[in-house]
C-alpha cells in the first residue's frame, strides 16, 4: 500500500511531539502530564486513519494523491522547530480542515450510494456535527 508509509509518518509525528517538546517550559514551568496523555489520545486516533486508507485503496488511489495531503507534511516540516507554531497550525488548520469536511463528504457518499465508504468515515463523528 503506498499511503501506508504517509500514515505511519502521521503516527510518528504525533510521538515525535511528545518526544522533540518534552522538556519545553513555558514561563518556567513544565508542560503538564495530561498534555502529553492527550497526544496519547490523538495518536490512537490517528491509527483509524488505516481504514480510510484501505478504502482509498479499494476505489483505485492511494493516500497522497491528493495535494492536501502534502500540506499536512509540508506544515509538519515547517513547525518542527515550535511547539507554539506546530499547535497552532497542524491542529487548527489542517486537521480541522478534514473534520469540516466530513460531513458534506459523508453525504456525498451516501447520495452516490457508496454505503462502504460511508461506513468507514462513521469514526470521525464523535468529532464532527455529523448526524
Amino acid at each position: 500500500m503506498r499511503g501506508t508509509s504517509l500514515l505511519i509518518l502521521a503516527l510518528v509525528s504525533t510521538w515525535d511531539l511528545r518526544v522533540r517538546f518534552r522538556n519545553i517550559k513555558i514561563d518556567g514551568h513544565p508542560l503538564p502530564q495530561q498534555f502529553f496523555s492527550d497526544f496519547t489520545k490523538v495518536a490512537e486516533d490517528e491509527a483509524k486513519h488505516f481504514s480510510l486508507l484501505r478504502r482509498i485503496e479499494e476505489l483505485g488511489s492511494f493516500y497522497g494523491a491528493q495535494s492536501v495531503h502534502a500540506g499536512f507534511w509540508e506544515a509538519g516540516r515547517e513547525t518542527a522547530h515550535s511547539l507554539s507554531a506546530h499547535l497552532c497550525i497542524i491542529h487548527p488548520v489542517h486537521e480541522a480542515r478534514g473534520l469540516d469536511v466530513n460531513p458534506p463528504t459523508v453525504a456525498k457518499f451516501r447520495a452516490a450510494g457508496d454505503l462502504d465508504s460511508v461506513e468507514v468515515w462513521k469514526f470521525l463523528r464523535p468529532y464532527t456535527t455529523m448526524k
